[in-house]
């Protein structure tokens, strides 16, 4: 048994637990939902991984709300499932929809959230993928950036903080 194997069955074990000793959608659950689903993307198992993100992900905006973080870390982990099968208009408004919460956590915080710098990595990935210039790139990074009315100022630095840099 490799070591995927085993992490997947204990993965499992702490769903099972989590299923039993809470709600079904309890955010303990999302959590474990989302572990397993992520250990099943990088295994290259997209069709199984998709169903648990989705449940996640619902688990999470009603949980939380469409606008918290947590949210957003599932959307991404979504788009990014979608990108890594090749839908590509699919997960291109859901990463724009995630940096546009971590842009607007970042404005009333004054505090980038972890998962920010991930968000904006990916959608520049996905950007790129797309086929699109630096500029172009640019311009769709600042759609989110505009509706989440964040300062030109904390924009730069978290473009920074993320090694993006689109003169």
């Amino acid at each position: 048994m490799n070591r995927l194997s085993e992490a997947e069955a204990l993965l499992n074990r702490a769903l099972a637990i989590d299923e039993r000793n809470f709600e079904p959608d309890h955010p303990n659950v999302a959590t474990r939902l989302n572990n397993i689903a992520q250990l099943l993307h990088v295994t290259n198992r997209w069709k199984e991984a998709e169903p648990l993100m989705r449940r996640a992900l619902a688990i999470d905006e009603k949980s939380f709300g469409p606008d918290h973080p947590n949210t957003a870390r599932d959307i991404c982990n979504f788009a990014r499932l979608l990108q890594d099968t090749d839908r590509l208009a699919e997960a291109e408004p859901l990463m724009r929809r995630s940096v546009e919460i971590f842009f607007r956590f970042a404005q009333s915080t004054g505090h980038e959230y972890p998962h920010g710098q991930i968000a904006l990595l990916n959608f520049s990935a996905l950007c790129k993928t797309s086929g699109m210039s630096v500029g172009e790139i640019r311009t769709k990074l600042e759609q989110p950036r505009t509706a989440a009315m964040l300062d030109e100022k904390i924009f730069q630095s978290l473009l920074a903080a993320a090694g993006l840099v689109l003169q």
